[in-house]
């Protein structure tokens, strides 16, 4: 009988862990990327799944100023492209990432 529990136990956990979601499957899986262009960078942001994100890109006015300004780019769904160009008082993308509305 002992043994019987412990193989049902088993396979209830087994069960269990099988059909539970993880909690990182329900995150988009996004990618997040600076473009450097002659005149102004912009930061953009595509997910694949998921909905209601946007780019968040980090603008600075040079590459070595250790100050810059955070811009946000339009919310949108799976398959679309967030684009944020940085303003012209502010021309350099320190860095872009995407975050997701709650």
């Amino acid at each position: 009988m002992r043994r019987l529990v412990t193989a049902f136990t088993l396979a209830v956990a087994g069960t269990f862990f099988l059909v539970t979601p993880s909690a990182a499957s329900a995150l988009p899986v996004c990618t997040a990327k600076v473009d450097r262009s002659a005149s102004l960078d912009h930061g953009q942001a595509t997910c694949r799944s998921g909905k209601d994100f946007r780019v968040v890109v980090t603008c600075k006015p040079s590459a070595t100023s250790k100050y810059g300004s955070v811009y946000q780019g339009r919310w949108t769904g799976a398959g679309q492209r967030s684009t944020k160009y940085c303003p012209t008082h502010m021309p350099y993308a320190a860095r872009a990432s995407w975050e997701r509305r709650s």
